[in-house]
């Protein structure tokens, strides 16, 4: 999958209610609340631009269908006017929607959005669609506009002429365009204004078909969870305390954090635990299998973000024979060896082998989601301080004095919703 088509199947997931559907849950919104509109339902008028010759210079540019390429206006290879009369009648207003009415059959129907960087007005192969702002906002307008299902509809019902296509404007106005609540309109907005600001970096730097379909997801994902440890990813509230907590700060912090948010190690926020293995040559250690018991292997073979058991269990006498821990649900269980960075969340008490690092989290002060995606961002600098001669590993006592991003409570629940609404979808592309 190329960086286009991942950034075109984002805006198809977003205009079926995908990006946006714990915002309603969240919100007591129903996907109800939607309504399917043709776009001549949603414009007050949709007028068509000038058709006076453009020159090389002049007071005010003329935007041309050139200028109009991946939802935006690019301002190179100008054309000017001087004509007042046009230049009164047809100036842009920031957030106006351009359609390309007349282009080649695989380019008519491109839409950009004017953002007021300059004077400007538009020429006659493009119409201006002059949206009622009660009823959508310019950007999401936009983004639909720039749609797969937008191109279909295009070439189904275009004019094909000898070198050129045509789409009136009456024939876009059939067109029918998914609409959600303003609030929820904005919320998408938001999500896809992060989203594909990541696709487009990599898409550019990424140039390989193999390198987009196998790195690409992953890159996406790991900017993601690293925006949301750096307090990106959602707003800091006003009105939100800032975290209270005695923790020691590190003395050069890795990266900057908002002013309510707070480092503190890892064993500051829960109760470090390593894994034990009973003696696998005693029969009634292993029987009856009442114990779950969980390794690195069975933490690598489990696609879900919970835990229950392992491959193998262990009797209690095996679990009192050893130094395994019984973890309380909702402890996060991290694999230390054999690789580093495997991780799940306990659905219940279990124990682990030695191969596994696991923290019983503080739920007064910080959530076991909030850790786990931690963890996976703080991974790579994990695998850094690891140390050993057959493998790596990292021990306890390093584990527990992992520097971590902590925000407060209620800003935690909103970075892990809306991680929840936007990972499944990379991740989906990952196992693709």
């Amino acid at each position: 999958m190329t960086a286009e088509q991942l950034k075109a199947s984002l805006i198809t997931y977003a205009m079926k209610g995908g990006l946006s559907a714990s915002w309603r849950k969240e919100h007591n919104y129903s996907f109800e609340l939607w309504r399917n509109l043709p776009l001549s339902k949603i414009c007050h008028a949709m007028t068509y631009g000038t058709a006076r010759k453009s020159s090389s210079e002049g007071d005010v540019v003329v935007i041309r269908m050139g200028n109009l390429q991946g939802g935006e206006i690019i301002w190179s290879k100008l054309a000017y006017t001087t004509a007042r009369d046009d230049i009164e009648k047809y100036l842009l207003s920031p957030g106006d929607i351009l359609f390309n009415r007349t282009n080649s059959p695989e380019l008519v129907g491109k839409t950009s959005i004017y953002r007021g960087e300059r004077p400007a007005i538009y020429a006659g192969y493009l119409i201006r669609l002059d949206y009622d702002k009660n009823i959508i906002i310019g950007e999401y307008l936009n983004y639909v506009m720039n749609s797969q299902e937008e191109r279909q509809f295009c070439a189904d019902v275009r004019v094909n002429g000898v070198c050129q296509a045509n789409i009136n404007a009456k024939k876009i106005g059939a067109f029918s365009i998914p609409v959600p609540p303003i609030d929820e309109q904005q919320y998408i907005v938001s999500c896809l204004n992060e989203l594909l600001p990541l696709v487009e970096e990599y898409g550019k730097s990424q140039s390989a078909l193999h390198v987009l379909e196998t790195e690409l997801p992953g890159k996406l994902r790991a900017s993601l969870l690293q925006q949301a440890i750096m307090g990106k990813l959602v707003p800091q509230l006003d009105d939100e305390p800032a975290v209270d907590i005695d923790a020691e700060e590190p003395e050069e912090v890795p990266f900057a954090i908002p002013e309510k948010w707070k480092w503190v190690r890892l064993r500051d926020i829960g109760a470090i635990f390593s894994g034990a293995t009973p003696k696998t040559n005693v029969t009634e250690y292993w029987s009856p299998a009442i114990v779950p018991w969980v390794t690195p292997a069975d933490l690598g073979k489990n696609k879900k973000k919970t835990i229950s058991c392992g491959e193998r269990s262990i009797s209690k006498k095996g679990y009192l024979s050893c130094s395994a821990v019984l973890l309380p649900k909702g402890s996060v269980v991290y694999s230390s060896r054999a690789p580093i960075g495997h991780i799940a969340i306990t659905e219940n008490e279990l124990a682990t082998n030695q191969g596994c690092k696991s923290i019983a989290p503080n739920f007064e002060i910080v959530l076991s989601e909030y850790v786990y995606y931690g963890l996976i961002a703080l991974t790579p600098d994990i695998q850094s301080r690891a140390s050993g001669t057959t493998f790596l590993e990292i021990s306890s006592k390093k584990f527990g004095e992992t520097f971590f991003p902590l925000p407060p409570l209620a800003e935690q629940r909103r970075i892990i919703t809306r991680l929840n609404e936007l990972l499944p979808y990379l991740n989906s592309m990952i196992k693709n």
